[in-house]
C-alpha cells in the first residue's frame, strides 16, 4: 500500500507581510479652508471685550458696551435681561425678581451710541507688509 501526505499551507491575506510593519505613509500637508481662514480673522478682529481696552467695556461705563443691566444687590454687570434674570435667580433666590429695579447702564450713563472698545482692529486692511 502507498500513503500519501499532503500539507495545506493557510496564508492569511488580511495582514500585511511583517517587513511592511515599520514603514509609514507620509503625512499629507493641511490645506485650510476659506471658512478657516475667515472664521480666524473674525477671531482676531472682533472686539470681545477682554484686556484693558475692554475694561470700560466690561464695566459698562460707555455706552454701547456690553453690559447693558446692572444687579441692584451685587452691582454685577450683564448684557440683555435674559441673563440678568438667571443671575438674579440663581444668586439672589431668598429676593423676589423684579425688573424694575434693575438699572439700564446705557440709559443712565450717556448719549453717545459708539463705545470705546468697540473698535475693530484693522490689521489686515492696511495693504503690504512693510517686514
Amino acid at each position: 500500500t502507498t500513503t500519501t501526505t499532503t500539507t495545506v499551507v493557510v496564508v492569511d491575506v488580511c495582514d500585511p507581510p511583517a517587513s511592511d510593519e515599520t514603514s509609514m505613509a507620509k503625512a499629507k500637508p493641511t490645506k485650510h479652508t476659506a471658512k478657516e481662514i475667515k472664521a480666524k480673522a473674525d477671531k482676531a478682529l472682533t472686539n470681545r471685550g477682554g484686556g484693558k481696552e475692554g475694561k470700560s467695556d466690561r464695566t459698562g461705563a460707555v455706552k454701547g458696551g456690553h453690559a447693558k443691566y446692572e444687579c441692584p444687590v451685587c452691582k454685577v454687570t450683564a448684557p440683555d435681561l435674559k441673563t440678568m434674570q438667571a443671575h438674579h435667580e440663581s444668586k439672589h433666590t431668598k429676593l423676589p425678581w423684579d425688573v424694575d429695579s434693575i438699572k439700564n447702564l446705557h440709559e443712565a450713563i450717556s448719549t453717545n451710541t459708539k463705545g470705546e472698545g468697540a473698535k475693530k482692529k484693522t490689521w489686515m486692511n492696511k495693504g503690504p507688509s512693510t517686514l
